[in-house]
C-alpha cells in the first residue's frame, strides 16, 4: 500500500505542478497580450497625431504652392509687389479706395477661388485674430463675400475686390 500511496502522491504532485505551470504560462501569455494591445493603441494614437501634423504641413505647402503658381501666372515675383504700400482705385463717386500690402495679398489669393480664413491665415502668416479682423474689414468694404452656409466660412472676391487687384479688367 505504501507504494500505491507514494505513486498516487507523485502523480498528484506532478498534476498539481503541471497545472501550476500551465496557469503561470497562461497568465504570462495574457499579460503579454494586454501589454501588446496597449502598445498598439499607443502607437496608433501617436500615428494619428503625426498624420494630423503632416496634414497641416501639407495644407500649408499646398497653399504656398498655389501662391507661387498665381504669381507665376501673373508673371510677378514677391519683389515686384514688395515696394507697393498702397494701391488706389477711383470709384464712380470719386472716392479713393486704398488697400495695403496684406489686403492686396489676400485679394490676390482669393482670385484663385474661395478660401477659408484658416487657409488665408496660413498663406499670409498672420495670427487667427489678425486674419479675422482683416477679413471682417475686407467684407465691410465690400471687397469679399462671406459664405455663411457652412462652417468654416468661405470667402470669395467680389467685383469691387477684383477691380482693385486687376484694374485693367474693370
Amino acid at each position: 500500500m505504501v507504494t500505491i500511496e507514494l505513486t498516487e502522491f507523485v502523480t498528484l504532485s506532478i498534476l498539481a505542478l503541471a497545472g501550476y505551470i500551465a496557469g503561470l504560462l497562461s497568465m504570462i501569455a495574457v499579460m503579454r497580450y494586454i501589454r501588446s494591445s496597449r502598445e498598439k493603441e499607443e502607437i496608433g494614437r501617436l500615428y494619428e497625431e503625426r498624420i494630423g501634423e503632416y496634414e497641416k504641413t501639407l495644407m500649408d505647402i499646398m497653399l504656398r504652392l498655389n501662391i507661387i503658381e498665381m504669381r507665376l501666372r501673373r508673371k510677378q515675383t514677391s519683389q515686384d509687389i514688395s515696394h507697393i504700400t498702397y494701391h488706389n482705385i477711383e470709384k464712380e463717386d470719386k472716392e479713393v479706395k486704398q488697400v495695403d500690402n496684406i489686403e492686396y495679398r489676400v485679394l490676390s489669393l482669393l482670385l484663385e477661388g474661395a478660401k477659408t480664413s484658416r487657409e488665408i491665415e496660413v498663406s499670409i502668416g498672420r495670427s487667427r485674430e489678425h486674419t479675422a479682423r482683416l477679413m471682417k474689414k475686407l467684407y465691410e468694404k465690400g471687397y469679399v463675400r462671406r459664405d455663411t452656409s457652412n462652417k468654416p466660412y468661405k470667402y470669395t472676391i467680389t467685383d469691387v475686390g477684383k477691380s482693385i487687384i486687376q484694374p485693367e479688367m474693370v
